[in-house]
């Protein structure tokens, strides 16, 4: 008869199992240099610069693995074997000296790129575009450092520089009106569908034909879809207060984060440190979850307070901006110490919903009017 392992042991083994699950897992990598690939920094966990000299249009996607060392030696060198590089230190800060869990703020080095890598990015023409209408939801570059923006039951793309815009996808089916977006590990774009629907969808990300629906189980009002560290796939669900988490395959694979505050969660990013960042809306804080656990592990404010925040990007420093969507602003925070670094006020009428920073420029959607444009 197989033994049952010791109390102390069990929260080591659920997270070594964690790790076994992810261990075959893909990151994601957006670059333009010549050779098509942003190299994170190995100390901070955060993108160093690209040195290529290619052009904007030459993003990539870079589907890394994890070594397989599942079954070397004992449980901490077999999740060491398996995480890349320092990856390993999620382990121990996820467990105290006893082998318990325990809430550690301290960084999940993944070595996982968070600010998508453009170099030499366009940017937009001066006020703006609007493609389409006066409520634009989620914002999001691709790999080829264009700009799609979800409106309606339209996914549109924005050329940079010229701001040329183009009908990329259509929803299949009526009633499903999109919210979120995000490139996936295999170069495909996955789209939050609300409504009657409460499904992820999945188009190609060259042509926007419609595919498949990849997920409709377990998500309730889905807001934001982003892609992991370890290429699985996160959402916000508006009706049911939480994160959820799917395999690359969309199999679901349980609730990731939640808490009492997270009321109507919206957008969501993991920082550098490897830890998720999360809007919650009715509350008005974005709240930092373990990356690894799901723990909380504290929450970002701001003086004055946050209303309704929606979009959080960071930047290549490390720093992050939040869209406050009742106040009509763009909030930036030092990554590091959480502290707010200053504040940009939009034209009175409209909001910030959707929010992505590319090469260091932050590209909003805006409410009201219906333009993206890049701030300040």
């Amino acid at each position: 008869m197989a033994s049952t392992p010791p109390r102390h042991l069990a929260p080591r083994i659920a997270v070594l199992a964690y790790f076994v699950s992810t261990a075959s897992c893909m990151s994601f990598v957006a670059g333009c240099g010549a050779d098509g690939v942003t190299v994170p920094n190995e100390d901070s966990g955060r993108p160093a610069a690209d040195q290529g000299a290619g052009t904007p249009e030459q993003g990539t996607l870079d589907h890394g693995t994890a070594d397989q060392g599942a079954d070397q030696g004992p449980p901490d060198q077999a999740a060491d074997a398996m995480a890349p590089d320092d990856q390993s230190t999620a382990v121990d800060q996820a467990l105290d000296a006893g082998g318990d869990l325990s809430v550690d703020a301290g960084p999940v080095d993944s070595g996982f790129p968070t600010a998508i890598a453009c170099p030499g990015w366009l940017g937009l023409p001066a006020g703006g575009v609007i493609p389409s209408g006066t409520s634009p939801e989620g914002v999001r570059v691709g790999p080829d450092c264009a700009l799609y923006v979800a409106h309606g039951d339209t996914i549109h793309r924005i050329e940079q520089g010229t701001g040329a815009v183009t009908a990329f996808a259509s929803e299949p089916t009526a009633g499903t009106g999109f919210q979120g977006l995000d490139f996936g590990p295999d170069g495909n774009l996955y789209v939050a569908a609300r409504g009657s629907g409460n499904v992820i969808l999945r188009f190609d990300g060259t042509t926007g034909a419609f595919i498949d629906i990849f997920a409709d189980m377990g998500i309730d009002g889905p807001n934001t879809p982003r892609f992991g560290p370890d290429g699985s796939l996160f959402v916000t669900c508006r009706n049911t207060a939480n994160v959820v988490r799917f395999g690359s395959d969309g199999t679901l694979l349980g609730e990731f984060a939640t808490d009492a505050l997270l009321g109507s969660p919206e957008g969501l990013s993991f920082g550098p440190d490897g830890h998720l960042y999360v809007a919650a809306r009715l509350s008005s804080v974005v709240m930092r979850f373990h990356g690894v656990t799901g723990a909380l592990l504290d929450q970002v404010t701001a003086t004055p307070a946050f209303m309704a925040p929606e979009g959080i990007g960071f930047a290549s420093d490390g720093s992050f901006y939040v869209a406050s969507r009742d106040t009509g602003e763009v909030i930036h925070f030092n990554g590091l110490t959480l502290a707010e670094i200053e504040r940009f006020s939009l034209p009175m009428g409209e909001q910030p919903i959707g929010l992505e920073v590319v090469d260091d420029q932050v590209v909003v959607s805006l409410r009201g009017t219906g333009r993206v444009t890049v701030i300040p």
